[in-house]
């Protein structure tokens, strides 16, 4: 069964932020490969100044292990970063958010094409907007929520899509199919299966992503590692993500309407209030269509 994705840049963004702190003010990151260019013109520097005004994501960073670590286990993180020497600098960065749906949804199966039968939810068109694009075969639905936090949902026709890591491709076909959509009014609510995701990867592509400091010591990220996990059920959904990596001083996501059934495959990305680019961006394979229990916790 194929694997789900996601992609997450904002914490990284908020951990290499925090590192200006140390390093110096105004800093230039240079990247070192075509992954690492694109992620730092098109997510960093446009996110840089903005993460820190996102209270759902904390970032730090320190020459002190123990410091990283019992930020990371203060927010429920069973992670730790092993001792730094003189020259290396810990970063870290979580992000958590917790949105309900604007009315609970009913607890439903989702039945897909090939017979399969999961856990699923649905919601009725009080809760849900729809759209549809020329760029993009699928209706893209959006969930309404209690906050203005706006959580969307689309297919994909291909099956077994494997995305690359640091390649950002999840985060640039939603771009793409999002700079044109227009209402759509063909369907009278959504049904989709519940989430349960969990995936931990090394970020290895941002490795030797450099900069100088305000000493003119050059530093550059050696060690990188990210967590996130997706859970959705009938009463809303979670989001969160683990950065943690390590920066070396002297190293270069009336008649009743039909539903629409989410049967396949799927893009769930959320967008804060006053930002343009998602901040967690998932594309949920059916092996994590599962029921996640208390999201809460």
């Amino acid at each position: 069964m194929e694997n789900s994705q996601t992609e997450v840049p904002m914490t990284i963004t908020g951990a290499m932020a925090k590192a200006d702190k140390i390093l110096g003010p105004h800093r230039k990151w240079d990247p070192a490969n075509g992954k690492q260019k694109y992620f730092i013109e098109k997510l960093f520097e446009p996110c840089r100044i903005g993460v820190e005004n996102i209270k759902e994501i904390e970032s730090i960073a320190s020459g002190n292990a123990e410091e990283i670590n019992m930020f990371l286990r203060a927010r429920g993180s069973s992670s730790t970063i092993k001792p730094l020497a003189r020259d290396e600098i810990g970063i870290a960065s979580i992000l958590d958010i917790l949105v309900e749906w604007i009315e609970e949804g009913k607890n439903v199966d989702i039945i897909t094409p090939d017979k399969k039968k999961y856990k699923g939810v649905r919601i009725d068109e009080k809760g849900v907007w729809f759209y549809r694009t020329k760029k993009h075969n699928h209706p893209i639905a959006r969930l309404k929520t209690k906050t203005e936090d706006r959580v969307y949902m689309t297919m994909l026709d291909e099956t077994g899509v494997k995305f690359t890591s640091g390649g950002f491709s999840l985060h640039k076909k939603i771009s793409a199919m999002m700079r044109d959509i227009d209402d759509c009014d063909d369907f009278g609510g959504i049904k989709f299966p519940k989430v349960d995701l969990d995936q931990e990867e090394d970020m290895g592509w941002l490795v030797g992503i450099n900069t100088m400091s305000s000493r003119g010591d050059p530093a550059a990220i050696a060690q990188a590692y990210q967590r996130n996990r997706l859970r959705i059920n009938e009463f809303g959904a979670r989001f969160q993500s683990e950065f943690r990596g390590m920066i070396v001083l002297g190293a270069t996501m009336h008649e009743r309407k039909p539903d629409h059934i989410i049967d396949r495959p799927f893009l769930c990305w959320i967008v804060k209030k006053g930002a343009d680019s998602p901040l967690f961006v998932a594309y949920v394979a059916e092996k994590n269509w599962k029921d996640p229990g208390d999201i809460r916790r």
